[in-house]
């Protein structure tokens, strides 16, 4: 057994790369169906070839780009963008596959919902009695809303309780690299879309805003096109 590195991937190439998943949650708790997808968003193409991809321009980013910077719309709307890939690919045709997939969807949507209206204080719906969101009517929402054992639920409802506006970022970054790959493709014809990915990810992680403008080079900026995507409207 090779012993992991800390603080992130090694800059060396000299030995093949490993993805160790490890249920830090349930680990006596396994849905064969619903791993496909979750791989794709933690694995490939999501987050390790995004890491990779920057650990490997060491001459360009500093360490703290490569290993410490984390921008929540970048990172994880990159995972939900590479969801929709593989949907794109042809990789999710299993039907159980795609249910697996729209299981997160729907929990991701839950997410959004409970952060917004408990950091904003918003009113909640009658089906929850009504009143200001609170800690209560959060934990009824997600036991209502989505399929969840009580110690994911638990993990879940802690979880946005202390981290605002993370749950959306997640949405709004899947459609800014949407767009992006769109103007991108728009803009350079002759490119295709291994390009777009590489030129984009090859900045490391950013705010979206300084991830567009270095992408899409100096020229003057245009708006955004509209795009879809067989599981976008899901996301959001």
């Amino acid at each position: 057994m090779r012993r992991t590195s800390g603080g992130g991937p090694r800059r060396r190439t000299d030995s093949p790369g490993t993805h160790v998943v490890v249920g830090t949650c349930r680990i006596d708790h396994f849905q064969p169906w619903h791993e496909t997808s979750r791989m794709f968003h933690e694995g490939v193409p999501g987050p390790s070839p995004q890491v990779d991809t920057a650990m490997a321009r060491g001459d360009e980013l500093n360490r703290w780009r490569r290993l410490a910077n984390f921008t929540s719309g970048h990172g994880e709307g990159w995972a939900l963008y590479a969801e929709t890939l593989a949907v794109d690919l042809g990789l999710l045709d299993d039907p159980a596959d795609r249910m697996g997939l729209f299981q997160s969807q729907r929990l991701r949507a839950a997410r959004v919902v409970i952060d917004i209206g408990l950091h904003c204080e918003l009113p909640a719906p009658s089906c929850l009695g009504g009143g200001i969101w609170d800690p209560g009517k959060a934990w009824r929402f997600l036991a209502e809303r989505c399929v969840l054992d009580e110690i994911s639920r638990r993990h879940e409802h802690d979880r946005y309780l202390g981290w605002a506006g993370q749950a959306p970022s997640y949405a709004v970054g899947q459609r800014l690299w949407q767009q992006l790959r769109a103007d991108y493709l728009r803009r350079n014809p002759e490119s295709d879309l291994r390009q777009s990915h590489d030129r984009a990810l090859a900045v490391g992680s950013v705010g979206m805003d300084v991830l567009r403008r270095t992408a899409l080079g100096s020229g003057p900026e245009e708006p955004a096109q509209s795009v879809s995507s067989p599981t976008a409207g899901s996301s959001n």
